[in-house]
């Protein structure tokens, strides 16, 4: 009996020491380790494929070491006292009103539901050409040319139909006859819905009994159809996996509609009472003009000039040009500063900020905000690059051209481009190549000085499934 329960025993302990557990450490630093938990928090936060990631010890060690240095940067940014500053304030204000609103908008998509007519439908596609080869080249058709070539596939159409009152099969007659990708299918496009296609494909699509197909042949754009409805449903977000068979297209199908569905949500917290929009009607030029309005707060012409004035910092901080924002792309920028407040609004009215998960994920993405924030406000700021430097690339760059053309065939030889054409572009070349190497070599000392390591031992290293 006792040496019975000593192999159960050793059994547990064996599977015990086989086991993956979220407090497995992976990775350490001074004062500080990466658990597996922490590393898959890590990777959901940030959208990334666990299954992905796990494939290659390679793809892990990577992910640790970005963990590492964002928590490390962290540290160095609140020696510096960056995380007190009015401009990390204002960044921070920005990027957690978008992670709300963000964190919100992808969940509330899946409570949403649906309801929407379906038809799964099987086509046979003949393209008609709009362009005929002369003398090696394409030459677009003219108006009577292209008329007279749909006469002759609305012929062909013609005789398939006329086979399938015959009886002949239409799977059959799709696989001889379709020029769409869905012929090795049998002309099965799954399931659509209206939105899903051309508007007169959909007219007639969804006029078709089941069972039956289009008597007439459809003529859409540069094409002729032929349509066969097999089913009718009415796709709901509980029935949609019980109708399609296939779990990628049902998967599809449903997020389209769930995103149909959050746009219409979306468009309806616009339309509530206690909102104002003057997007489209503001003056630009007027500082005091309103944009929108919600309840009592307003969203101001010099309070859009603000934020874009923050934002040309930023680029400029990381040596990219000014954005070229005429009123068109203020309109728009404006619109999804207001889609995004109403989606805060909504957010904190369902406690989203009080949400342990929204939390961890928020205090993952703060620190990798602070993290970079540092490295492009502080780390890298003041890296100059002298006309100097930006001459002797050109040169260096002519030279290869030069000798590149002699060897070039007579048709292809250009002319090296002049310095005025090449300075501008060489001068950021020069800058981001800098900024890389120096950002470079901040991790890697950073990493040493703080004694990072890794324990290969830990990761894991999932085979990629075998393809058929």
């Amino acid at each position: 009996m006792r040496r019975y329960v000593w192999l159960i025993l050793a059994a547990v302990i064996f599977m015990a020491a086989g086991c993956k557990r979220d407090s497995d450490v992976l990775a350490t630093y001074n004062e500080g380790k990466i658990t597996r938990g922490e590393f898959y928090q890590w990777l959901e936060a940030r959208h990334l494929s666990k299954e992905m990631i796990l494939q290659t010890k390679a793809k892990q060690e990577a992910k640790l070491k970005q963990i590492a240095l964002d928590r490390l940067t962290v540290k160095e940014a609140e020696k510096a006292g960056y995380d007190k500053t009015e401009d990390f304030a204002k960044l921070v204000d920005l990027v957690k009103n978008n992670f709300i609103a963000g964190f919100y908008r992808k969940n509330m998509k899946n409570d949403l539901s649906f309801k929407e007519e379906a038809i799964k439908a099987n086509i046979i596609k003949l393209r008609v050409k709009d362009y005929k080869i002369v003398n090696n080249k394409r030459e677009k058709l003219s108006a009577a040319e292209q008329e007279k070539a749909f006469q002759e596939r609305t012929a062909e159409a013609k005789n398939i139909i006329a086979e399938l009152e015959k009886g002949a099969k239409f799977d059959e007659l799709a696989k001889k006859y379709s020029d769409d990708y869905s012929k090795k299918k049998g002309g099965d496009i799954g399931f659509i819905t209206k939105g899903m296609r051309d508007m007169e494909f959909s007219d007639a699509a969804f006029a078709i009994k089941e069972g039956e197909y289009t008597k007439e042949p459809l003529r859409v754009r540069n094409a002729l159809y032929i349509i066969k409805v097999d089913k009718k449903k009415v796709l709901t977000s509980d029935n949609i996996e019980d109708i399609i068979d296939d779990e990628n297209q049902a998967k599809r199908l449903k997020n389209r509609l769930q995103a149909d569905s959050s746009r219409d949500f979306e468009k309806k917290l616009k339309e509530s009472k206690d909102i104002v929009n003057n997007i489209d009607k503001a003056n630009y030029k007027n500082p005091k003009d309103v944009l929108y309005k919600i309840g009592n707060e307003e969203f101001t012409v010099a309070g859009l000039n603000d934020l874009l004035s923050f934002i040309e910092k930023k680029r400029g901080d990381m040596g990219k040009k000014d954005m070229d924002f005429d009123v068109e792309k203020k309109k728009r920028l404006a619109e999804r500063m207001l889609d995004e407040k109403l989606m805060l609004r909504e957010a904190l009215k369902k406690g989203i900020d009080k949400d342990e998960k929204f939390i961890q994920e928020w205090q993952s993405f703060r620190e990798f905000t602070m993290a970079n924030a540092y490295i492009n406000d502080v780390l890298l700021a003041g890296i100059t690059v002298t006309p100097q430097e930006v001459k002797a690339e050109y040169d260096k760059n002519r030279q290869r051209e030069i000798e590149r053309n002699k060897r070039a065939p007579g048709n292809k030889k250009e002319a090296p481009k002049s310095f005025n054409e090449m300075k501008e572009r060489i001068e950021y070349m020069i800058y981001s190549r800098k900024r890389s190497e120096k950002k470079r070599d901040y991790e890697k000392n950073l990493l040493d000085q703080n004694g990072f390591k890794i324990d290969e031992s830990e990761l894991e290293e999932v085979k990629k499934k075998d393809k058929k």
